[in-house]
């Protein structure tokens, strides 16, 4: 690696535009159209990623309690995997963006090293890389959540001990720059597109979360979902969350993500790169998660029922739609 800028902000850097108001002009995108698609034996479901030519990755947990990735190519077959470097009894490997060659980047628990590190993952060629921000102290967590189409640029988080602060992490061409957003103690970069472009989110003292979008200039736009919740409370199906949290970004520039509304409920969302809002909701279900979108603006995610069971998702728009 060439070498590594630290950025710790009191606040966005200049020329941040904040985004909190549905676009005022322009027609309303048309809604969009459904399909789903099951990953057998998942219990908890992370679809986090579609390419432009339609392959999708995520992670699942099992019944057992095992962590494990998934990929579902453009023809629709899905192939779950685990880094063979996760040798616990209780696996955790998790898939998270897939890029234009159908390398899925994630994170694993590194048995050798005692830590969580990130992976890419060929599914072509079925080998795995490991890789962990250079230069960090013994034990650092990584995980590498967002990846370019040719691999040469990609994003996560880092958490070196004692584990009391989470820095998003870009890596482009080798050089590293780490840095957090308005003094939160946990931010991450969660996505990103084929120029360099990222999305991610922090957290701010009430525990509710606030997104961005990074150029490949650094200049940061935040983006909190008109009517989000303003403070992590404790959800219906469990667990603690609340405000904007994005997932995806296309090499359009439109994002998707999920927010909770005032009710402590979860929907998935679009925002087109010239600021139009569109929510998310699966027919029928209970709670919508938005995850990755492509240049087509079709978008997955996860849904859950009744129940709290959770099904794939992927939300279609209509020609000339988008």
């Amino acid at each position: 690696m060439k070498r590594f800028a630290w950025i710790v902000r009191s606040g966005f850097l200049v020329g941040v535009l904040t985004m909190t108001a549905m676009a005022q002009n322009g027609a309303a995108p048309k809604p969009f159209t459904y399909g789903k698609f099951s990953v057998p034996g998942a219990v908890i479901l992370g679809v986090e990623s579609i390419t432009n030519a339609g392959s999708i990755s995520g992670y699942y947990m099992d019944a057992a309690g095992n962590y494990r990735g998934f990929f579902r190519s453009s023809s629709r077959v899905l192939t779950k995997f685990s880094d063979p470097g996760d040798t616990q009894a209780i696996t955790f490997t998790q898939g998270y963006q897939v890029n234009a060659e159908d390398v899925v980047s994630g994170q694993f628990f590194n048995s050798a090293a005692n830590t969580y590190s990130g992976f890419f993952y060929n599914t072509a060629t079925q080998t795995f890389t490991t890789y962990d921000v250079p230069d960090q102290p013994a034990g650092t967590i990584t995980a590498v959540l967002g990846i370019n189409s040719t691999g040469s640029q990609y994003c996560g988080y880092v958490i070196p001990p004692p584990y009391t602060v989470v820095s998003a992490f870009i890596s482009v061409d080798g050089e590293v720059t780490i840095f957090s957003l308005n003094g939160s103690v946990h931010t991450e970069c969660t996505g990103m597109n084929a120029s360099g472009s990222t999305v991610g989110y922090y957290n701010d003292d009430l525990g509710a979360s606030h997104s961005f979008i990074r150029n490949p200039k650094g200049v940061f736009t935040a983006i909190d979902y008109p009517g989000a919740s303003t403070a992590a409370a404790t959800l219906p199906c469990g667990g603690m969350a609340g405000g904007t949290v994005l997932g995806g970004i296309s090499d359009r520039g439109d994002v998707s993500g999920h927010y909770w509304d005032a009710a402590n409920n979860e929907h998935g969302f679009t925002r087109s790169g010239g600021g139009i809002y569109q929510h998310i909701d699966y027919p029928g279900a209970f709670q919508t998660a938005g995850g990755g979108i492509n240049t087509h603006g079709t978008v997955v995610g996860y849904y859950l029922d009744s129940s709290c069971a959770p099904s794939a998702y992927i939300a279609y728009r209509p020609a000339g739609g988008h």
